[in-house]
């Protein structure tokens, strides 16, 4: 059994089919709920992290947890090699691909701010970078060749990275750090800059970029942007002037629409598009900053208006701060987590909005084609 979203992009109506078994969690309206970190060795960000990447499998309903810095009981602590996913709906965290890869396999090499988006037609995640880190780590030499800048791809069920020798653009000093997959135009979408800002346009089928510059605005290259796919809108925070761009995928304009709030972040502003709620959240909090002064705002594309929300958790009353986020659909949540971890308050956060209305933010996965028999 299966329950279908329906989205609407103009002159497309497509369903995203979710799995019964996804169907959103019970949570508090307006609320912070707290879930505990993962131990060390069981997940990410046990400590504390920056610079991860976060993103949703709409096929399993995981989100996909991709590079960054963090400590843990092993290996190097800036740029780790190995992917986990969590499980909003039963709280699960599993490891999906190891620090060291095996012997014959190639991986990329510390990824650490990259872009990571899932192809919702091929069934995989690309990761664009950005930055990778520099050689060593301590794996072994006759382990998984690590290769430094280059596109690579990560399949979900075979658990397996591919390097499938794509053009970079990594390595021309852009900084493009963030990445969104459009699957009515089948491109990855980044936010660059080059003495302004631009958008960098990877078209899939064809191995080749496509390049717009714009004026008037600092470097959001590092930066997360957030997609409305619906409304076939990218929305990104210039942290140096305070002014919220938004991109039109089809017009590829790129445009400020509003002042943000004040910001503590100059650069790595952190949101997310809630697509059932049609709502934009934009967390402030700087590492190693004091978590109180954290603050969340929310932005309302129909009124232009910003919300102001505040950042506690209502059981007792502590801080809920982080530098990490990603917009989880099918369970209509939030999720926050990172930053300095206080040893007491080992958490990451949940937080749902409204009810919602609004389309589902992906495409239909397709019918996957690599399933084991039974």
């Amino acid at each position: 059994m299966h329950l279908s979203r329906l989205l609407l992009v103009p002159g497309l109506a497509l369903a995203l089919v979710v799995q019964a078994e996804a169907a959103p969690i019970d949570l508090p309206i307006k609320t912070w709920v707290k879930r505990r970190l993962p131990l060390a060795g069981q997940g990410p960000c046990p400590y504390g992290c920056k610079h991860m990447r976060l993103a949703v499998n709409p096929v399993n309903g995981r989100i996909y947890f991709e590079g960054g810095d963090y400590s843990t009981i092993d290996f190097y602590d800036s740029g780790r090699n190995e992917t986990y996913s969590y499980s909003i709906q039963d709280d699960t965290w599993r490891l999906e691909y190891p620090y060291c890869g095996p012997a014959g396999q190639y991986q990329p090499m510390h990824p650490d701010e990259v872009g990571w988006a899932f192809d919702t037609q091929r069934n995989i995640f690309w990761m664009v970078p950005g930055y990778t880190g520099a050689p060593g780590g301590g794996c072994p030499a006759n382990g998984a060749t690590q290769v430094r800048f280059e596109i690579f791809t990560f399949d979900p069920v075979a658990k397996t990275w591919t390097w499938p020798h794509r053009t970079s653009i990594a390595a021309n000093g852009w900084g493009n750090r963030f990445a969104q997959y459009d699957p009515v135009s089948d491109t990855i979408i980044q936010v660059l800059y080059n003495g302004g800002p631009g958008i960098g346009i990877y078209h899939i089928a064809t191995d080749t970029w496509e390049f717009k510059w714009f004026s008037g605005g600092g470097d959001m290259s590092e930066g997360y942007s957030s997609m409305d796919l619906a409304q076939r809108k990218i929305y990104v925070v210039d942290g140096f002037s305070k002014k919220l761009w938004r991109y039109d995928m089809d017009a590829k304009t790129f445009a400020i629409i509003a002042d943000t709030p004040p910001l503590a972040n100059e650069t790595q502003v952190r949101t997310a598009w809630d697509s059932a709620n049609r709502v934009l959240y934009l967390v402030d909090y700087v590492l190693g900053v004091d978590a109180s002064l954290a603050r969340m705002h929310i932005y309302h594309p129909d009124t232009g208006a910003w919300e102001a929300f505040p950042l506690t958790l209502s059981e007792d009353g502590g801080p809920v701060y982080g530098n990490h986020m990603v917009y989880d659909a099918a369970q209509n949540a939030l999720v926050l987590l990172g930053g300095d971890i206080n040893p007491a308050r080992p958490y990451f956060y949940l937080f749902r909005y409204g009810g919602g209305s609004g389309p589902a933010d992906s495409l239909a996965p397709s019918a996957p084609t690599n399933l084991r028999p039974r």
